[in-house]
């Protein structure tokens, strides 16, 4: 099975401490073959919506949580390099 381990890289913020760029970071790894996918989630920052956290209460899952929609195409990206190196003969993803 690919482990894959995503990690926040830089996080951009307004003049109000908005984050408003989150830079990531996704890497595969198969019995040691790696392979890296990145990306950058914008938002546009309220801090009048409920849930609004203000970035001194920010953790790391917190914000992963709100790329959550960026890590389905990563791990379809991982995936696909696997399969095109013939890496995945008999290992079920």
């Amino acid at each position: 099975m690919i482990e894959i381990t995503w990690r926040i890289t830089s996080v951009e913020v307004d003049s109000n401490n908005g984050v408003v760029n989150v830079n990531w970071l996704a890497v595969g790894n198969l019995d040691g073959h790696k392979e890296a996918e990145k990306g950058t989630a914008e938002f546009t920052p309220d801090p009048s919506k409920e849930g609004y956290t203000p970035l001194e209460e920010l953790t790391n899952d917190i914000v992963l949580g709100w790329i959550e929609r960026k890590k389905p195409k990563a791990e379809e990206t991982i995936k696909s390099f696997y399969q095109s190196q013939d890496v995945l003969t008999s290992i079920n993803l």
